[in-house]
């Protein structure tokens, strides 16, 4: 089973959410939104971190929104 893991910026509530990457690893995409953060001048915290490798989401991120994570499996009809 082959994956891709999709980081998206969402609203407080998860609802509405807008894709920031495809990455190849959980890992790769947890960097890529540390590096989104410090493009807003923001940092994210060791708790936002934990978070997403926990629970594919930060809760109460300082910055506009949230950030979540959904791994998807390829060729595979959802």
């Amino acid at each position: 089973m082959k994956t891709v893991t999709v980081l998206y910026t969402a609203d407080s509530r998860h609802n509405n959410k807008e894709m920031i990457g495809i990455f190849t690893t959980k890992g790769n995409a947890i960097k890529a939104a540390g590096e989104k953060a410090a493009q807003e001048d923001e940092k994210i915290s060791d708790d936002d971190l934990y978070n997403l490798e926990r629970i594919n989401q930060t809760q109460g991120y300082m910055g506009f929104g949230e950030f979540m994570i959904e791994e998807v499996e390829l060729n595979r009809l959802q």
